[in-house]
C-alpha cells in the first residue's frame, strides 16, 4: 500500500486532471507486464501534459539542483524541517536523467502535484508540488518520493517500455 504524505491527502478530489497514461498506470498495478499502447489523440495529449510551463520548470528546477545551482533551497537543498525529503538526500542515480509524467492532481493548498517517475532504475516516483508564484511563474515547492515497493516501481516501468526510453516520453 502506497503511504501518502500528509499534504497529499488533501487533494481537491473532483475536477482532477487525470492523463490517458493514468488510466494505463492502473491496469498494471494489477496486471504485470502489461504493455501500454496509445491512440494518436492519447500520445498528442500526453506531449501536451509534457510541453506545459509546469514540468518545463521541474525539468529546469532539477537540472539546476543537481548541477550545483546555488541559492535554491528547499526542496533542492536538505532542511531540517523536511529530513529526507529533498532532491539532495536522495541518490543521485535515482533522480538524475530523463522523467515520465505519470499523473497530474489539483492540490488544495494550490497549484498541483505532478507524479513522475524517473526514467533509470531503480524508477523513482516523486510527487512534485508545483505553485503558480503570482499567478504566472511555476515554482516548486516540494519534492516526496513516493513509498511505492520496487517490485511495483519496475512493474510500472516495464509497463511503459519502450515508451520510458524514448524522447518524445520524457522530459
Amino acid at each position: 500500500m502506497i503511504e501518502y504524505p500528509i499534504w497529499r491527502r488533501n487533494f481537491v478530489s473532483s475536477g482532477a486532471i487525470t492523463l490517458a497514461l493514468f488510466l494505463g498506470l492502473n491496469l498494471v498495478i494489477t496486471q504485470s507486464y502489461a504493455d501500454l499502447s496509445l491512440t494518436g489523440d492519447e500520445k498528442r495529449n500526453y506531449i501536451a501534459s509534457l510541453d506545459t510551463p509546469q514540468v518545463q520548470a521541474i525539468r529546469k528546477y532539477v537540472n539546476n539542483c543537481l548541477s550545483g545551482v546555488g541559492g535554491i533551497g528547499y526542496p533542492c537543498e536538505p532542511d531540517p524541517e523536511h529530513e529526507g525529503k529533498s532532491i539532495k538526500e536522495q541518490p543521485r542515480d535515482h533522480v538524475d536523467g530523463r522523467f515520465a509524467l505519470l499523473r497530474i492532481d489539483p492540490f488544495s493548498s494550490r497549484g498541483e502535484i505532478y507524479a513522475v517517475m524517473f526514467q533509470n532504475p531503480p524508477h523513482l516516483v516523486a510527487h512534485i508540488w508545483v505553485y503558480q508564484l503570482g499567478g504566472v511563474r511555476p515554482v516548486i515547492r516540494s519534492f516526496l518520493v513516493d513509498k511505492m515497493s520496487l517490485d511495483k516501481r519496475l512493474k510500472i516501468a516495464r509497463s511503459l517500455q519502450p515508451h520510458l526510453q524514448e524522447h518524445w516520453f520524457t522530459r
